[in-house]
C-alpha cells in the first residue's frame, strides 16, 4: 500500500504541478516576507544574531508565523481536495481555511500537547500519537467536524495505516534536514546569493509539505471509503 499511495501522490502532483507549485510559491512569499518585517531578516541572519534576540522580540514573529501555518495547514489540504475534484482555487481555498482557522487551531493545540506530552515522557507515545491524530485536520476542513471529534476520527481511522504514515513523517524529516543542511551550504559558498537561495528552499520545503499533504489526503480517502 506504501508503494500505491506514494505512486498516486506523485501522480497528482505530476498531473497538476502548476497548481501546486503556484500554491508552493503564494506561501512561501507569505512566510518569506514575515520573516524579512517581524525578524528583520532570515533565519541564517537571525542565527548569527541570536545573542542580540530576546523572547520578547520573538514572541510576535512566532505567534505570527505559528497561526499562519495553521491557516495555510488549512489552505493546502482544501486545495488539494479541490484539485482533486479538477477545481483548484486559492483564492477558495484561503476562505475557506479561514473559515475553519478557529477548530484548525484547536485540532493542532490539542494534539500538539498531547503529542509534546508523550514526547517528554517516553518519546514513543509522542510518535504513536502524532501518527494517529495525522488525519484530525483533514476530518476539520473536510467533514467539518470540531476539534474532539476529529482527533477521535483520526485516532480510529488510521488503526490501519500507522506503518505507512510513520514511515512518511520519517521521509518528510529527513528530506527538510537535508533541504536544511544543502541551505546551509550554498549560503556558505555563496553568501551574496543568500537571500534567493532561502527563498528557493522556502519553495522547495513547502513542495515537499505538499506532496506530504497529498499522501495524508490519500489515507484520508481511503479511510473514508
Amino acid at each position: 500500500m506504501l508503494k500505491a499511495t506514494l505512486d498516486d501522490a506523485l501522480y497528482l502532483f505530476k498531473k497538476h504541478q502548476k497548481d501546486f507549485l503556484l500554491l508552493s510559491v503564494f506561501m512561501s512569499v507569505v512566510y518569506y516576507v514575515i520573516e524579512i518585517a517581524l525578524l528583520g531578516g532570515i533565519s541564517s541572519d537571525i542565527s548569527a544574531s541570536e545573542d542580540s534576540m530576546t523572547a520578547e522580540s520573538l514572541m510576535l514573529p512566532i505567534l505570527v508565523s505559528t497561526i499562519v501555518g495553521f491557516l495555510f495547514s488549512a489552505l493546502a489540504i482544501s486545495y488539494v481536495a479541490s484539485v482533486r475534484r479538477g477545481t483548484p482555487s486559492i483564492k477558495n481555498s484561503l476562505l475557506i481555511g479561514m473559515s475553519k482557522i478557529f477548530p484548525i487551531v484547536m485540532v493542532y493545540l490539542l494534539g500538539g500537547l498531547a503529542i509534546t506530552s508523550g514526547l517528554m515522557l517516553f518519546i514513543v507515545p509522542g510518535i504513536i500519537l502524532m501518527v494517529r491524530f495525522s488525519l484530525s485536520a483533514y476530518y476539520v476542513v473536510l467533514s467539518n467536524m470540531d476539534a474532539v471529534s476529529a482527533l477521535k476520527a483520526s485516532w480510529q481511522k488510521t488503526k490501519g495505516y500507522f506503518k505507512i504514515i510513520l514511515i512518511a513523517y520519517v521521509a518528510m524529516f529527513v528530506s527538510n534536514i537535508a533541504l536544511s543542511e544543502i541551505e546551509s551550504f550554498i549560503i556558505e559558498l555563496l553568501p551574496a546569493l543568500k537571500y534567493l537561495t532561502h527563498f528557493l528552499y522556502m519553495v522547495v520545503a513547502e513542495i515537499v509539505t505538499i506532496i506530504m499533504t497529498i499522501f495524508i489526503y490519500r489515507i484520508f480517502s481511503y479511510s473514508e471509503d
